[in-house]
Order: structure tokens, then sequence, then C-alpha cells
């Protein structure tokens, strides 16, 4: 991660008018995952995160965190719904949304998204 690319980019954000942008927080891969296994927090990747939330406040931006990933790039809810049992791709991806088909999607989902939300910063 470069700090300096990271606030350049947020300063010209910011000089451009924008104060709004969207990041992503998810990545189940083995480089820079944020969750490689279910249950298994890479708080270094956490903490590098961390600065790209002092950056975007540093510069007056606010962030919206994407928790997951529909596609299947960087793992997204396939490698939730392998871990659960039911496979994944595309049609079968839609047993993510349903509670009855999936259960365990969702409490995956949601204790990965409290992690995120809960943890102490850097």
């Amino acid at each position: 991660m470069d700090k300096a690319r990271i606030d350049a980019r947020f300063a010209r954000m910011a000089a451009d008018g924008v104060d709004v942008a969207r990041v992503w927080m998810f990545s189940h891969e083995t480089w820079h995952g944020f969750e490689e296994r279910e249950g298994e927090f890479n708080e270094q990747q956490y903490a590098a995160f961390d600065y790209i939330i002092e950056s975007a406040k540093a510069h007056g931006l606010r962030l919206i965190p994407v928790f997951e990933n529909y596609c299947e790039a960087y793992g997204g809810i396939d490698i939730r719904l392998r871990w659960e049992g039911p496979s994944g791709g595309h049609p079968a991806r839609a047993a993510f949304f349903d509670k009855n088909r999936c259960p365990g999607c969702f409490t995956s989902c949601k204790n990965s998204v409290s992690h995120a939300l809960n943890r102490t910063n850097h």
C-alpha cells in the first residue's frame, strides 16, 4: 500500500468536488484478503484499510464500504456459499440471499461486517 498515492488520489477527488466514495472492504483472496477463511480475519489488511479511512477523513471525504461482492472477483459470495455447503456461480448464487437455502451465509456475512465495524482501528 502506497500511502502517498492514496493521499494524492483523495486530494484529487476532493479538488474535483467529490465528497463521497464507495470503497471495497472485502476480499477472500490469499493475497490482501480481509477474510481468507471463514471467521479468520487478516488484521494486517484491516490496519492498511485504517489508513484509507484516515486519509479520506483528512481530505473531507466520506466512505461507503462495500462488504461483499456478488461477482466472483476476490472471492465474492461464491466463497461464502462454498463455506456453507451450497455451490456458487450464476444462477446458483441466488441461494446466498435465501435464509432457508443458506442460513449460514447470513450468519457468516453478518459476522464479517460486525468484525469490520467493531474492531479497534490502529
